[in-house]
């Protein structure tokens, strides 16, 4: 058996079974990680396959002194604390709840930053460009998968997920996040 530093040596070098071996012994504690978090096993299968294909395209920009499994284990969190971010916002733009609880509680300064961010995020993305919109609503608004969305668009998987990184770094961006 091989060390994570020495397979992560290889993996830079484009040696797939270096590849094999790290997403083998990583890929369900990641997996785990994430599903812990999100409670939901589609996002964090999704999550978890993005984190190593991430990890195999970016292999060149690797330290192979730095720990791999710290490396996973932080992308996992960002990634799924950006779902759950999406998710609150989601749930604070469609959620008609909100105003009443917001008013019961005498929380109104709560209530209008909402209502502030929500308006905020539709103008944002109002301005995303028109195939990188369509994708975000599918995705986010639609709950449709990557993999639907790229049915539905005759778009590529890869292509889809690049249209909601780059929607998602604009909003975060734009909100300064």
């Amino acid at each position: 058996m091989i060390s994570d530093t020495k397979a992560v040596g290889q993996l830079i070098k484009g040696n797939v079974s270096a590849y094999e071996f790290l997403f083998r012994k990583y890929y369900g504690t990641v997996y785990c990680f994430v599903r812990n978090m999100l409670k939901d096993r589609s996002a964090a299968e999704d999550i978890a396959q993005n984190i190593f294909m991430r990890i195999w395209l970016n292999r060149a920009s690797l330290h192979p002194d730095k720990p791999i499994k710290h490396l996973l284990f932080v992308m996992a969190k960002n990634e799924a604390l950006d779902v759950l971010k999406s998710k609150y916002s989601k749930s604070a733009l469609l959620s008609t709840d909100v105003h009443d609880k917001e008013l019961e509680n005498g929380d109104a300064d709560k209530r209008v930053m909402m209502l502030e961010t929500a308006s905020g995020i539709k103008d944002i993305i109002a301005k995303l460009p028109p195939q990188r919109r369509t994708v975000f609503v599918l995705s986010r608004y639609n709950n449709l998968s990557n993999k639907e969305i790229a049915g539905r668009l005759g778009l590529s998987v890869r292509t889809v997920e690049k249209h909601l990184e780059l929607a998602l770094r604009e909003l975060r961006k734009a909100l300064h996040l």
